[in-house]
């Protein structure tokens, strides 16, 4: 039996990330163990994140934040000593909060954690589509990973408030014809040094025939290439 980094480098593959389903609130120290188990198997494919979710799957809202600093402390003991960093996916009801983001990172403070950026996640949440980039900009310094999907919102719903989750399966689309302009997403993540990957997410594939699937994600993997400059 091959080992998994022996695989990896014999098929010339390399991980981006890492990705994890937690549930932290609900079994901490089982989550705990098995992030153990992945931040090892994660140093020997050489994989320097490791994508998680920090949501409340039991605890009130209002008390998530301290569980979420200290689970997350919790996180970053184990891996001290490594490479490896988390990037938290800016995720459903919470997580999507800049606000609370911040004051997640601040109450945490470890250079080992930081955002996978999911760019229409935000977007998704219902800012409005000027205020994208400033969210970006706030927190490009700890983009650590990205999630790169888009949405094409009625021109009359961009730039407003919108609830969360407004018609996202209607209006979801390839990042070449969604509203987000990722040159500019990949100019503020530039002006950081960011080094990370441009991970292509399409959540849209299942509006359209199967015979169109090759070619909408070789569209979306060629923007990603130009805008990173990429040949």
């Amino acid at each position: 039996m091959k080992s998994s980094n022996e695989i990896t480098r014999r098929s010339f593959m390399k991980s981006a990330a890492g990705l994890m389903h937690n549930r932290f609130d609900e079994r901490l120290e089982q989550e705990l163990e098995w992030t153990g188990k992945i931040v090892d198997a994660a140093q020997k494919l050489d994989t320097k994140v490791i994508r998680i979710d920090v949501v409340p799957r039991r605890t009130r809202r209002e008390d998530f934040l301290p569980f979420a600093i200290k689970a997350c402390r919790q996180l970053c003991d184990i891996v001290k000593g490594t490479s490896i960093r988390y990037g938290i996916e800016n995720h459903g009801s919470i997580t999507n909060d800049p606000d609370f983001l911040q004051r997640l990172f601040d109450g945490v403070d470890s250079p080992n954690l930081g955002l996978t950026l999911d760019t229409a996640n935000f977007y998704w949440y219902g800012h409005p589509l000027d205020e994208l980039y400033k969210i970006f900009e706030r927190f490009a310094s700890r983009a650590f990973h990205t999630h790169c999907k888009s949405i094409r919102y009625p021109e009359n719903k961009r730039n407003i408030q919108r609830p969360m989750g407004w018609e996202y399966n209607q209006y979801s689309a390839p990042i070449y014809e969604g509203d987000i302009d990722f040159g500019k997403v990949a100019e503020i993540l530039r002006k950081v040094n960011y080094q990370g990957d441009l991970c292509l997410e399409n959540e849209t594939l299942g509006k359209y025939p199967d015979d169109r699937h090759g070619e909408i994600l070789q569209k979306e993997i060629a923007l990603l290439r130009k805008i990173s400059k990429v040949e």
